[in-house]
């Protein structure tokens, strides 16, 4: 059985422990981080939850975000936050977080499912990214025009073909 690990990071060691020991509970191996070099350091979780606090909190947030997406693309980051505003938002999610959350977490099963969501959807990422690799050389295919109740052949292309979901 594959290990599930995820990073929890946050300033405040009760909420690092709540959340840690939640997720543990659920059958993660949950690594604890207080700031976000740890956060950054910590290359061995693909899943990374917390909320990041300096003088300067959303910058350090997202500086951290983006300082661990250029690490490692397919680790998918949650944010939580207690200073939310639109335009960090749409600028965490534009530099790659999973999803960005309000604190205090109210309803712990909506944050499970959305953890085992974000986990799920990196062995995608990965899946996708193994078929796309083990393509050694693209496979001559017809592209197909919808023509009513029958396809016709339009014309060949070369492409590798990845079919998910």
């Amino acid at each position: 059985m594959i290990t599930k690990r995820v990073l929890v990071a946050d300033d405040s060691e009760a909420i690092r422990e709540m959340l840690g020991s939640f997720l543990a509970n659920l059958g993660y191996h949950t690594d604890l981080a207080a700031d976000g070099e740890a956060a950054i350091t910590s290359s061995s979780a693909p899943l990374r939850c917390g909320h990041l606090r300096s003088a300067d909190a959303q910058c350090c947030g997202l500086a951290v975000l983006a300082q661990i997406k250029a690490v490692d693309p397919d680790v998918q980051v949650i944010i939580l936050t207690g200073h939310a505003t639109l335009e960090t938002a749409i600028e965490a999610l534009r530099l790659g977080a999973y999803e960005y959350q309000f604190k205090p977490v109210e309803d712990m099963e909506i944050f499970a499912r959305l953890v085992e969501r974000a986990y799920h959807h990196r062995s995608l990422l990965r899946e996708t990214s193994s078929c796309w690799h083990s393509c050694k050389r693209p496979t001559r295919i017809w592209r197909m025009k919808s023509t009513g109740a029958r396809a016709s052949c339009v014309r060949p292309m070369n492409l590798c073909v990845i079919s998910i979901g």
